[in-house]
């Protein structure tokens, strides 16, 4: 019988964020889910050696530090460590906007079988330029537009790694993040997860997500073109021009969190 998550203490959720000099955004990702009325059972940073404080403030909210490097490395280098059944993806400059989020994410996720899901986006204001946040704003919209629809006929050709909530035995399975791509590692590990048959569902939780990739009109045009070429391939039908969006979102950025290449990508 499966079990009721509304009864559980903890949730059997292993959230993993990979961090690469985050000590201004990760307190606020960190705070959101201690807030948590149902947390997860850890919570894991995988650091790229980050010279600031980002490593002090992962153990001061008790959290299990781990190696990381490029985004995909971190990940996987924390889902290794992982002890639960669930794993959660968060960027650090992502935040669960509720108390409540976490556990309305788990219930959604289980009463609707899904396999692999992601949550809707929510661009944050604070620290944000004015130009960022209304950036933001649009593209966030017009992109949980798009996701819902792709949920809808389970096709994921446009993704991003702000929010990813998946079975421990589904990662294992469609092989972890490729360490081999620069970006767009998460968009390609929704795919291989769809391939290979999983459900991919779109979540009804939105998270706060920062908008500084868009925090300029040149840091705003290439996330957007990105974007825009997987959507014309989506909206196409054609899943093999998958392999040709991957070009595309290493030739402009990923959507998401992030300030672009750092030394943790290559």
């Amino acid at each position: 019988m499966s079990q009721n998550p509304i009864s559980l203490t903890k949730l059997p959720i292993s959230i993993v964020i990979p961090t690469y000099c985050e000590e201004k955004t990760l307190p606020k990702l960190l705070k959101s889910i201690q807030d948590q009325i149902i947390g997860p059972y850890e919570v894991i940073v995988a650091d790229a050696q980050s010279p600031d404080k980002t490593r002090e403030i992962a153990k001061k909210y008790g959290c299990i530090v781990v190696e990381g490097g490029k985004v995909a490395v971190g990940r996987n280098n924390g889902a290794k460590v992982a002890t639960q059944e669930y794993l959660l993806f968060l960027d650090a400059d992502t935040r669960l906007l509720t108390k409540s989020s976490l556990i309305e994410a788990f219930s959604e996720f289980l009463t609707q079988e899904a396999d692999i899901a992601s949550a809707g986006f929510t661009p944050e204001k604070e620290d944000a330029t004015k130009f960022g946040y209304i950036a933001g704003t649009l593209v966030y919209g017009w992109w949980n537009s798009v996701r819902r629809m792709q949920s809808v006929i389970n096709k994921a050709l446009i993704e991003g790694g702000a929010f990813i909530l998946v079975k421990n035995k589904v990662f294992i399975h469609s092989g972890g993040f490729d360490e081999n791509i620069g970006v767009g590692e998460d968009r390609e590990f929704f795919a291989q997860a769809v391939a290979k048959g999983y459900r991919y569902l779109f979540l009804k939780v939105h998270v706060g997500t920062s908008t500084r990739r868009y925090a300029t009109p040149r840091k705003a045009s290439r996330s957007i073109t990105s974007s825009i070429g997987s959507v014309i391939f989506l909206a196409l039908g054609i899943y093999a021009g998958s392999k040709i969006v991957k070009k595309v979102v290493e030739g402009y950025g990923r959507l998401g969190g992030g300030e672009g290449r750092g030394p943790n990508e290559d």
